[in-house]
């Protein structure tokens, strides 16, 4: 019960939420199916903020996953912060190259990246997430930080069965306190394994982690995620796993 307490209070305040494809007077774009380069599926009014390379579906021709945020932002009191907090909106994408040249949209999410105000301390993506390519696989990151916490999920994606479904995920929780507790839970979904660690934070060379204690396996079951149904199975079925 207290673990579901605390993780219903994480989603209140996370960066992984989720994010209508409509936001008040705000619409998404839906991008363009076909484009030359990276800059020709970025809207007016819209700038990158993180791009990753790498063979993607096994053709071995470049393909881009990728963030842009709208410059408009939807946070009436935003300049009252110091510093200043913003609530642009964001969209995830990726490109498939082409053996003619150009791009081919595979996939666009509008509420996979959370807004810059979504994290307590700290922008979710851009101060405390990652974006990268590795073994044909898409790496997302994102924080969420509070006065006596601090919390990192790692998602990983893989073009399979012609979709994009989640892979894998990692939730690292460590609690800042005099005893300085973390946890981390490492989830394959294609297996449908769990490896739960526990342990203390340690500050080594000014970079904290986790000085592992106790590890244990789980056997949650395997699960077919499209990306497209990530947050609303995070925010409901992630919760019911049993994590103790």
């Amino acid at each position: 019960m207290e673990r579901l307490i605390r993780m219903i209070l994480i989603l209140l305040t996370s960066g992984i939420c989720f994010v209508p494809a409509q936001a008040g007077d705000f619409t998404y774009p839906v991008l363009q199916s076909h484009g030359s380069t990276l800059k020709s599926f970025l809207p007016a009014g819209w700038h990158m903020l993180s791009t990753a390379t790498g063979d993607l579906n096994g053709d071995h021709l470049p393909d881009i996953a990728a963030v842009m945020e709208s410059k408009t932002d939807l946070s009436a009191d935003s300049k009252e912060d110091n510093p200043p907090r913003h609530h642009c909106p964001r969209i995830f994408f990726i490109l498939f190259g082409q053996k003619a040249g150009g791009y081919k949209l595979s996939v666009q999410s509008n509420d996979l990246i959370p807004f810059a105000d979504d994290g307590r301390n700290e922008d979710p993506f851009v101060e405390g997430g990652s974006l990268a390519i590795t073994h044909g696989t898409v790496m997302l990151g994102v924080s969420n930080s509070g006065s006596n916490y601090r919390e990192f999920d790692f998602s990983q994606f893989r073009f399979q069965q012609n979709g994009w479904y989640l892979i894998g995920l990692t939730e690292d929780y460590w609690e800042l306190n005099e005893k300085g507790t973390a946890s981390e839970y490492d989830y394959n979904l294609s297996t449908g394994k769990m490896k739960i660690s526990t342990g203390v934070l340690n500050d080594g060379r000014k970079k904290m982690f986790m000085d592992v204690k106790h590890v244990r396996w789980t056997t949650p079951g395997k699960r077919k995620v499209r990306l497209a149904q990530y947050q609303s199975w995070y925010e409901s079925e992630w919760g019911e796993i049993p994590k103790r």
